[in-house]
């Protein structure tokens, strides 16, 4: 039922196949972090490490979300708006679940950025997370030109 009403079908196939891994990962994340706070002797901060984990569950399901298509032929895409304006008008529904989605998805990732940028150097640094996030929508078109070169 909640696939659909509320989420997309292939979005709800897609995440309840990670869900178990996800699940997984994190029970071993979390043992490893709790044997290395044994051994090491170092304070357990509750807050910080539940939201390191939070934030590499996220990559990792965002990583699942940009390399798993759900249309037939994918090619890079390197014009800006090109994906975009494929749709034939701006007021169609997929035109505009293809533009909140998109913005929706990676929006907590610069977020992230910075306050992993922040806790390391003390400071907010702009230019830094913006680089950090050219280099990963750069990598996230060009890698997949990388796989089908490779891929028979």
């Amino acid at each position: 039922m909640l696939a659909n009403t509320i989420i997309p079908t292939g979005m709800y196939n897609l995440l309840t196949g990670v869900f178990p891994m996800m699940i997984l990962f994190s029970i071993v994340a979390i043992a490893l972090r709790f044997v290395t706070n044994v051994y090491s002797h170092s304070k357990f901060d509750f807050y910080h490490d539940l939201k390191a984990l939070v934030y590499v569950l996220y990559c990792f399901l965002l990583f699942v979300l940009v390399t798993t298509n759900d249309f037939q032929s994918y090619s890079n895409n390197f014009i800006p708006f090109r994906e975009i304006f494929r749709y034939k008008n701006i007021h169609d529904p997929m035109f505009i679940w293809n533009v909140q989605g998109n913005i929706i998805l990676f929006m907590p990732f610069g977020f992230i950025i910075a306050d992993v940028i922040n806790l390391k150097s003390g400071k907010h640094n702009i230019w830094l997370t913006m680089l950090v996030s050219f280099i990963t929508s750069l990598s996230i078109e060009i890698i997949p030109s990388i796989i089908s070169f490779a891929l028979p």
